[in-house]
């Protein structure tokens, strides 16, 4: 079973900036990784003009795109969090952006005291507080160096992969 990670946090908190090097390192190390993302925006993949979005316009629930290099699935559903876990392949790693109220070890990310405060209190399985600013508290780790931003993917790994 994949070990599963979330990262959390506000708007421009810093949470697609760690994941991708925390997914980069553990690539690196020879880990299989998945990312799922939460959009509250609800996202559309697929645009007016092309074939795929003619097929999903005109009724088709799930369109599958192929080419030699990548594969994609646009299924027209609604999925929570443990169904869209369940239909990811089998990896390593999967690094969940989102689902603040879900039940897996968190990184939180913080722009403000405020929020540190607001999600010390709202959210369970913190793992870590983290910030791409300045902030003066002991439990909000400073990672705008590649060197701690790296270090603390770092410390993720061996503790969930290794």
């Amino acid at each position: 079973m994949a070990a599963i990670l979330q990262v959390v946090g506000y708007k421009k908190s810093g949470k697609t900036t760690f994941m991708n090097q925390l997914i980069q390192q553990a690539k690196e190390k020879g880990f299989t990784v998945a990312a799922l993302k939460h959009d509250a925006h609800n996202f559309d993949m697929d645009h007016p003009g092309t074939d795929s979005f003619s097929f999903r316009e005109n009724g088709a629930d799930h369109v599958a795109l192929t080419s030699n290099r990548q594969f994609a699935l646009l299924s027209h559903i609604s999925l929570s969090l443990k169904q869209a876990l369940e239909r990811l392949p089998k990896t390593d790693l999967v690094v969940i952006e989102g689902f603040k109220d879900a039940s897996f070890p968190k990184v939180v990310f913080v722009k403000s005291l405020e929020e540190y405060v607001e999600l010390k209190t709202s959210l369970t399985e913190v793992l870590a507080f983290a910030s791409f600013c300045p902030l003066a508290n002991e439990h909000i780790q400073f990672i705008a160096e590649d060197e701690k931003c790296e270090q603390l993917a770092e410390s993720l790994i061996e503790e969930f992969l290794i």
